[in-house]
């Protein structure tokens, strides 16, 4: 009975992943392994001896996560200082940890890079995300032991010693391109360049990959070889066995040099990844072992996982391990189908083209589901882009590194300067490829589907059987995808009109589906990146008519993703742009709208308009009136009253005080109301509620709020309603079906 490496790394990495399902105790732990301990050593049977080490794995995966610091605390309601060394980085999440405090923190623009000290004043990151389809953020923050929390205020105390970027890269017309591809920094990369690479598949080119990992330590690892060979060639010291000394220093100098650079460029999990598989082959080359790469990639793994379990739920964690697992099943496969072939050109294609397809399949499930789009040009683009800029580029900026650091600058200009002409090549020729991405939208179940069906192609050895598999992958994501809905077939099937109120934090965004298939939504909320993955996922691919109440980021961020990644009807807002606006938000939210000849219109405007009349819809706020508190934003909200049958549906914005005394003159009672400005006790008045007398009041507001909101004195008044609020419910859908009002 052999028990395989990749096979007790996935039982731990299981136990890691899985121990939210049921929260064992550290004792239960111990005393579960002391069993099975006991079981192991009385078993005969080599399959039963099998299950209980994978159980042993499990358990002892499970103990790891129980062990860990958990801040979960009553704490984690209050406003925090931390200075601590930033242990993992990832974009805007870090996880900063001292000698007792543990923390994922939210940084905006980006986090500081691994190794940093920073001081921190942080808090409750508000809202919950509760998307469906979505990453169930209570999930991620319980099986990591810890809740995320959003920078307030951040110091950099010190950072580590990195590479400095060379001064001929600013002179060459793709030098930021190059900086990237040495350093993994994207900060100064063109727009248009990165939008490029996006629609084409190939952005993950300019990332710090195991590509760039391999090339450095195989680099290094020949030219020690080469060197010491000839040194040692001269000198007739081959008699004394220095070839395999040669060897073994070429393998420590490929294991230096493979965690220098990981080093240098922070650390990410792709590099973590290539590094620790670097060290592990070379490891096995010293000891003449044979690992086959699913024992070395679960050693990985496991290694990654141990030491901190939290990154399971690192997105570049998750993509750098499918692309290889994708890899070693079809580019494996596509070497042995041409290994017999005598053209050596024809196996170099050939396992181009299976590496290409491996990776793209495998990354596939996981793209679909997070980002909800397939490159259609992706296996093209990539098998012209990655020999110019990953084969080429890459070596040569290497080279012009190395070159520099040694002082020979000739040498350096000349391999930079090869390496931009690589670079513009390959961008030239990845015009052509340029198209708009396949949307398809992936829930839990269709991810899970898509990974069964992708493992089953990769082991199918009849061709009719890989065919129908393959049909099934592309028919379950022409299901998902939103081009496949008809433009007169309701969202909600069987429903006149749905309202649904998003889980977008402190801040407002509410979703219209009429029966007919048009889609409205009142303001957009504060930046979310689940907002248009999660209309994706519905099939909700155009928006007819997006209404700002008034021009506040907690009702107006959301609008931007919106805006460019999907097709909107027009854009309503309550006033004119004026001097004020000027190099603001509200401003460039304008500008955006008329880059994507969306036109914008007044709600004055649109109040007569058919398309507007004839759905029960009035606006009653704001007319000809002059605001006379220094809330002037808040009190100019747009006003809507819809009418569906005989239920009337109120959106009161953020109007306050005195918009309220305006309104007592033409509001009546509603059956729905969006409560005003989050539930603030400047809101609401007895009067107004007295009025509307609404049967079911709905408060959008993030979880422990710094406003406090909703006050008390707004419940009170809303005492005799069903107060539903976002931050205990989530996402609260209300659908009108056949005369009645029913909350899902």
């Amino acid at each position: 009975m052999s028990v395989r490496i990749v096979e007790l790394s996935i039982s731990i990495i299981l136990g890691v992943a899985l121990w939210w399902c049921w929260e064992p105790s550290v004792t239960s732990l111990r005393w579960g392994l002391g069993a099975y301990a006991l079981l192991l050593s009385v078993c005969r049977k080599s399959n039963k001896t099998r299950a209980v080490i994978w159980t042993l794995c499990f358990l002892f995966g499970s103990l790891r996560v129980s062990t860990m610091p958990n801040v979960t605390d009553e704490n984690d309601q209050y406003n925090q200082y931390t200075t601590g060394w930033v242990v993992h980085s990832n974009r805007r999440e870090a996880l900063i940890e001292n000698e007792t405090e543990r923390w994922k923190i939210k940084f905006y623009p980006e986090a500081p890079t691994q190794g940093s000290l920073v001081a921190v004043w942080h808090q409750p990151q508000f809202g919950l995300e509760q998307w469906s389809g979505g990453v169930d953020q209570k999930q991620r923050q319980q099986s990591a032991r810890f809740t995320f929390r959003r920078a307030k205020e951040w110091v950099l105390l010190s950072e580590p010693k990195r590479l400095t970027k060379p001064l001929v890269l600013h002179d060459l017309s793709n030098g930021d391109i190059l900086w990237a591809l040495l350093s993994g920094d994207k900060s100064d990369i063109p727009l248009n360049v990165k939008q490029t690479m996006q629609r084409t598949g190939t952005s993950h080119l300019l990332a710090i990959s195991g590509m760039h990992i391999g090339l450095v330590a195989a680099f290094t690892y020949m030219l020690i070889h080469w060197f010491f060979g000839w040194a040692l060639l001269i000198e007739r010291m081959n008699q004394y066995n220095w070839g395999r000394w040669n060897h073994r220093m070429g393998l420590i100098g490929a294991m230096s040099m493979a965690i220098c650079y990981g080093y240098q460029v922070g650390w990410p999990a792709s590099a973590q990844r290539a590094v620790l598989m670097v060290c592990i082959f070379c490891i096995g080359k010293w000891l003449e072992l044979s690992f086959s790469i699913w024992d070395v990639l679960g050693l990985t793994a496991l290694l990654m996982v141990l030491w901190e379990p939290s990154i399971l739920q690192d997105l570049g964690f998750q993509l750098s391990f499918s692309a290889v697992i994708g890899i070693g099943l079809f580019g494996q496969r596509a070497y042995h189908w041409t290994s017999k072939s005598q053209v050596r050109i024809v196996r170099w294609i050939s396992t181009s083209m299976g590496m290409t397809i491996g990776a793209t399949l495998g990354t596939l499930p996981i793209c679909a589901w997070v980002f909800q789009a397939i490159p259609l040009t992706g296996l093209v683009a990539n098998l012209v882009a990655t020999p110019l800029l990953a084969t080429l580029a890459v070596p040569l900026s290497m080279m012009g590194l190395f070159f520099e650091m040694g002082t020979l600058n000739t040498l350096s200009v000349w391999c930079f300067v090869w390496a931009d002409a690589c670079v513009e090549l390959g961008l030239w020729l990845l015009e052509p490829c340029e198209w708009n991405p396949f949307v398809v939208a992936f829930d839990r179940l269709d991810l899970c589907i898509a990974m069964i069906l992708i493992v089953l192609i990769a082991h199918c050895k009849g061709r009719l059987a890989m065919l129908s598999f393959s049909m099934c992958l592309v028919g379950q994501i022409c299901w998902n995808s939103p081009y496949f809905e008809r433009e007169d077939q309701p969202y909600r099937k069987g429903t006149d009109l749905s309202v649904t109120f998003l889980p977008v934090g402190q801040g407002d965004a509410t979703l219209l589906e009429w029966s007919d298939g048009e889609v409205w939504l009142i303001d957009g909320g504060p930046f979310t990146f689940e907002m248009v993955p999660y209309l994706q996922r519905r099939g909700i691919w155009k928006i007819d008519k997006i209404w700002l109440s008034h021009p506040h980021a907690d009702h107006m961020d959301g609008i931007f993703p919106v805006l460019n990644q999907l097709t909107v009807g027009s854009l309503i807002v309550g006033r004119e742009l004026e001097s004020s606006d000027q190099g603001g938000r509200y401003s460039a939210l304008w500008e955006l709208a008329k880059e994507k000849h969306i036109p914008i219109q007044l709600a004055e405007a649109v109040k007569e308009d058919h398309s507007v009349v004839n759905r029960g819809v009035r606006i009653l706020h704001p007319h000809d009136w002059t605001v006379r508190t220094s809330d002037r934003c808040n009190e100019e909200s747009v006003v809507l009253e819809i009418t569906h049958q005989q239920h009337r549906i109120l959106f009161l914005g953020d109007i306050e005080e005195d918009a309220e005394k305006e309104l007592l003159k033409s509001v009546r009672s509603v059956d729905l109301l969006k409560v005003a400005h989050h539930g603030s006790r400047s809101s609401s008045s007895p009067k107004l509620m007295n009025v509307l007398n609404p049967t079911i009041s709905v408060i959008t507001v993030g979880e422990g709020n710094r406003f406090g909101h909703p006050h008390a004195e707004t419940l009170w008044v809303l005492r005799d309603s069903t107060v539903l609020r976002t931050d205990w419910h989530g996402m609260i859908t209300v659908d009108f079906r056949d005369g009645k009002m029913i909350v899902q």
